[in-house]
């Protein structure tokens, strides 16, 4: 039993860095769904997150699968002057000034059967910043959905929200002065969830 509680701290801390690594990708799968409206995006694992609509009329939403088995699913919230292949190259040091919310979503399941999947990431993302030397504050949450939110105050300020859904779990990153990051959370909402991978 110690050594499967083990396993999975191990497990969770080499998930949570690589959720934290700032994504230098240079080719994805495409899009898994397109937006519903001008305003909404449907992700495949049937979530959808709504901006208000001034917010929409400066900011669009892509999501793409980053992986070949297409069970990791990153949803992207950015200027409407940006290219969609561009943002998948800027680093978190400068969501603040592009304005940039990252979403990052993927099966409950990937963590070992038993795991307390918001514990287990919360030690994780203590353990790694430590590490790090980063100056950081953790605090509980239960709303939109049980998790976590972590600021980070340098070398640049940022905002992590772990949040737990019913098969999946985000982790959202952005500028903690950055009012979408706020619109993101307000507006997530699980409308068909599941956790089987794209086609």
């Amino acid at each position: 039993m110690k050594e499967r509680k083990r396993d999975a701290w191990i497990f969770a801390g080499a998930m949570v860095l690589l959720l934290g690594t700032a994504l230098a990708i240079k080719r994805f799968t495409g899009a898994p769904t397109s937006p519903t409206s001008t305003n909404t995006y449907v992700g495949h694992y049937g979530f959808a997150v709504t901006l208000t609509p001034l917010t929409a009329a400066r900011l669009q939403m892509f999501g793409a699968f980053t992986n070949a088995e297409k069970t990791s699913e990153v949803v992207f919230v950015f200027p409407r002057d940006m290219r969609q292949e561009e943002v998948f190259n800027v680093s978190e040091a400068r969501y603040r000034e592009y304005g940039i919310v990252r979403m990052e979503v993927n099966p409950n399941k990937s963590f070992p059967p038993g795991t307390d999947v918001v514990a287990a990431a919360k030690y994780a993302v203590g353990a790694t910043l430590n590490d790090k030397k980063e100056p950081f504050s953790v605090s509980d949450i239960d709303e939109p959905l049980p998790g976590f939110v972590v600021d980070i105050s340098t070398p640049t300020p940022l905002r992590q929200v772990f949040l737990k859904g019913q098969k999946v779990h985000y982790l959202i990153t952005g500028d903690p002065d950055n009012p979408a990051l706020a619109e993101v959370l307000d507006g997530l909402a699980e409308i068909n969830p599941h956790d089987e991978p794209g086609k």
